[in-house]
């Protein structure tokens, strides 16, 4: 007999609502993870295996196996819900991130080189110096 695909789905979508919280549970309790994720031996696996899904054009080939409205439907169905709420829920996690460059923005106030007549060099001097200033901070902060 085959496999009533109907009810498999049906039985999948149950099974993953009803162990959502053990899911979220088990991930909490389990100590160490972020060690272990930033570990040498997790980085090597990490980049093993990219490199090998590279080498087989595993992404290609899931791609081809989907189509443009197979895309649309995903973000249809649940794209602007799943933004807003997942946005929502990591404000604090992006203020965190961002802080360094709003104080850095915030410390160029007073120290802008003074007005010329000319627009262009105004540009150049006063954008170019939030610009520098925001290149050099994430350079010093991702080396």
């Amino acid at each position: 007999m085959p496999i009533d695909r109907a009810l498999f789905e049906e039985d999948y979508k149950k099974g993953t609502s009803q162990n959502a919280d053990k899911l979220v549970r088990n991930f909490v309790n389990k100590k160490g993870k972020l060690e272990a994720s930033k570990s040498d031996a997790a980085e090597n696996l990490w980049k093993e295996k990219i490199l090998l899904a590279a080498e087989k054009k595993k992404r290609q080939k899931a791609l081809g196996r989907i189509t443009e409205e197979d895309l649309n439907a995903g973000m249809l169905a649940t794209g602007a819900t799943a933004y807003r709420n997942k946005t929502a829920a990591k404000a604090a996690k992006m203020l965190k991130n961002v802080e360094p460059y709003l104080k850095a923005i915030d410390g160029l106030e007073g120290n802008y080189p003074a007005r010329t007549a000319d627009p262009m060099e105004n540009l150049m001097n006063r954008a170019g110096l939030v610009v520098m200033t925001l290149h050099n901070l994430k350079k010093e902060l991702t080396e």
